[in-house]
């Protein structure tokens, strides 16, 4: 596999993880406070990171920095040069407090327990997660529910019937954690959309100046 293939098939998984996000709020578009929820940002950029940095080692493909903004560029095209603009604009100024990090943590923690339980039969290097983590404790306890939800659901998808208990596990936690998390804050991705983005695009542009006026001075 070379760079090219690795960065598609990189990016048709974070397509498949983003595109129920459209259904879920009734919304044609990805709103950008999806990216800019502490919890959710937490998540994704823990889920591209990791998911990346596993397929580099499974494939022996070596993926930069650049490689890493095409994959949320090509993902949301909408929104992912916007945020990686503010990304890096945050890290010019210094700025630690935009981001709660109790809740970016709490992100973190969940994708790399979704993608341990989730790749086990496909990455031999996965995120280190404690076996007796609570997302995992809740994650293998809704396992067989979620197994029979999902084949219940598609039941034209025979291999459903035998996907294992941590594959079971990884999707009952990306639907409670994630995907639960976006639907029990609806109205605040609604209400927030316009305003967040307006807010980064002042503060992008404020952020800009100051770093212009400092490096003038």
């Amino acid at each position: 596999m070379n760079k090219l293939e690795l960065i598609d098939l990189l990016t048709e998984g974070f397509n498949q993880l983003l595109l129920p996000v459209k259904g879920i709020l009734e919304l044609e578009r990805i709103p950008i406070n999806i990216w800019t929820d502490s919890y959710l940002c937490g998540f994704l950029m823990t889920y591209i990171g990791e998911y990346v940095h596993s397929a580099k080692i499974q494939f022996q493909v070596s993926l930069d920095g650049d490689d890493f903004k095409k994959i949320i560029e090509k993902t949301d095209p909408d929104n992912g040069d916007i945020f990686l603009m503010l990304l890096e604009q945050l890290t010019v100024s210094g700025d630690e407090n935009f981001f709660k990090e109790e809740e970016m943590q709490k992100g973190r923690d969940v994708a790399k327990t979704f993608l341990n339980l989730g790749l086990r039969d496909v990455f031999m290097i996965l995120p280190e997660v404690d076996k007796d983590n609570e997302n995992i404790k809740f994650a293998y306890s809704k396992a067989e529910e979620m197994k029979k939800l999902l084949i219940n659901t598609y039941p034209d998808i025979k291999e459903l019937s035998s996907i294992s208990l941590d594959v079971a596990a990884s999707q009952a936690l990306i639907h409670s954690k994630f995907y639960g998390y976006i639907k029990d804050n609806k109205k605040k991705f609604w209400d927030e959309n316009f305003f967040s983005l307006l807010f980064i695009y002042v503060l992008t542009i404020i952020i800009f100046l100051l770093v212009f006026i400092s490096i003038n001075n």
